[in-house]
């Protein structure tokens, strides 16, 4: 079996993110996303990820929900996406 591109899709309150592992080390890849998720979630930012991309295995890219805006200390700050 040939897998190339493996996404695992969070459950309870962060079933709204997609976590894309790659095609190699897939444990290893997904407790990083988690402790990625862990830290990133406590940002003001933290309501607006929507996915967590370790498919290289260097680093992680973590993308935000699409044209979303976040409050910030009570100003509106945009997001780029």
């Amino acid at each position: 079996m040939d897998i190339r591109d493996v996404r695992a899709q969070l459950a309870g309150d962060y079933s709204r993110i997609e976590v894309r592992l790659g095609s190699q080390d897939h444990e290893k890849r997904l407790q990083d996303a988690l402790r990625v998720l862990d830290a990133q979630a406590q940002t003001p930012h933290g309501a607006l990820i929507s996915y967590i991309d370790l498919s290289q295995g260097k680093r992680a890219i973590v993308g935000l929900i699409s044209g979303a805006r976040a409050t910030t200390e009570g100003t509106d700050a945009g997001v780029a996406t």
